[in-house]
């Protein structure tokens, strides 16, 4: 059952931002934008959640510029150069700092920061975004209302679970989405990748000839391995954690033979969210299917090499 109150409250400032300033800057011209428009939207948020959650404390949580993540995967969040930003998200990220005294932490994105802190066990916190990444983790969340979907408020078990969702467009057409969470939700994350994150999953790229259009005869690259529909099929049903790990390394196998473990290990620790703050020395220790091999899974994070050993 979802709690009527929570101790705190861990709100994703690097989504509370972004979404306040693109929701009054859109389509608009630098000029035609007011900073106090967006300041009153970040405190009338901020305080609505307090309110109808109950929260005794909100802690804001923001990403730090550089990533752990980007030395085990040289193209994670590449994609996203170009990709538009608002003019004032800095502006905002700043304001949320200065006011709210909003919480940094060298070399940690805020989703880590809200699973680090995130009450697995008693539920006296709840995790504030709309970024599916951290649905993965156990506890209770909260999404506010959107354009797409209205307030979720869910509790996430450590196995989690997956759905298939069928949508039928005004044509007749249908379309399967698929959602989920816990500890399901992050084998699924291993398996299908995250796009928006540059995270390609249990696949390979491969060159295929365009053979129509006006780029017939041009060559793209094209994701081949395990898709949404069948991660879903395969780990839908499972009760154990060791279950649903033991298939989705059989499917790398599969796709990468010896070389599956590496990849496997890229992927997850893309995807997967930290548990634990960075030790004094600036090290961290990334997942790993495997307990036995936690020293090597010791990453510092002042000089950017696993520590094995």
């Amino acid at each position: 059952m979802f709690p009527k109150q929570f101790e705190e409250g861990l709100l994703d400032g690097d989504m509370l931002a972004f979404s306040s300033c693109a929701a009054l800057e859109y389509g608009k011209e630098p000029e035609d934008v007011n900073w106090n428009d967006i300041m009153t939207n970040m405190e009338g948020r901020i305080a609505y959640f307090k309110r109808v959650l109950g929260i005794k404390k909100m802690r804001i949580f923001l990403s730090d510029d550089r990533n752990f993540r980007y030395d085990i995967n040289s193209g994670y969040k590449a994609n996203r150069v170009d990709v538009w930003r608002p003019y004032n998200l800095k502006n905002a990220k700043a304001y949320l700092i200065n006011m709210y005294d909003a919480e940094i932490v060298p070399n940690l994105e805020a989703d880590d920061l809200m699973s680090i802190y995130q009450d697995r066990e008693n539920n006296t916190t709840v995790i504030i975004t709309l970024d599916k990444d951290l649905k993965q983790v156990p506890g209770c969340h909260y999404s506010w209302e959107t354009q797409h979907h209205g307030e979720i408020r869910q509790v996430v078990t450590p196995l989690g679970q997956l759905e298939e969702i069928v949508k039928v467009s005004s044509g007749g057409v249908k379309k399967k989405e698929y959602k989920g969470n816990g500890f399901l939700f992050f084998m699924h994350q291993c398996l299908v990748g995250d796009s928006t994150d540059g995270v390609l999953g249990c696949a390979i790229k491969e060159l295929v000839q365009i053979k129509s259009g006006k780029r017939a005869g041009e060559y793209q690259e094209k994701r081949k391995g395990i898709g949404a529909g069948e991660s879903y099929t395969t780990l839908k049903d499972c009760k154990t954690k060791v279950e649903a790990f033991q298939k989705v390394a059989h499917m790398y196998q599969c796709i990468f033979d010896n070389d599956w473990k590496e990849q496997l290990l890229i992927t997850a620790r893309c995807v997967h969210m930290l548990e634990k703050l960075p030790d004094e020395n600036g090290v961290v220790t990334l997942w790993h299917y495997s307990k036995a091999d936690e020293e090597a899974s010791k990453f510092s994070l002042k000089e950017r090499v696993f520590l094995h050993g």
